[in-house]
């Protein structure tokens, strides 16, 4: 059986644990070889683990602050765009 790798990651591990459980489906796809990973693999892993979990809970239709979330990351990404453009346009007319 899999362990997490660090001493506060267990809420996360154990949800992507369970949600990959599926009844007596035991694959366990994000979990092959885990044994076998250096930890900071391991840790790079289950910080996959909590954007993943953090994706779903965001996305869901239930998510009466879902829209707002929506609004403020695509401005957001928006305003990164504009300045990652503005730097690239700066930096070839030098």
């Amino acid at each position: 059986m899999s362990n997490q790798p660090d001493k506060n990651s267990c809420g996360i591990f154990c949800m992507k644990f369970l949600a990959e459980w599926e009844g007596l489906n035991t694959k366990m796809q994000s979990f092959k070889k885990w044994k076998n990973l250096r930890k900071n693999v391991k840790m790079a892993k289950t910080i996959d683990f909590r954007i993943e979990l953090c994706a779903e809970i965001i996305k869901d239709f239930n998510n009466s602050k879902r829209r707002d979330v929506e609004e403020k990351a695509t401005k957001h990404c928006e305003g990164i765009s504009e300045k990652l453009y503005k730097d690239v346009v700066a930096g070839t007319s030098s």
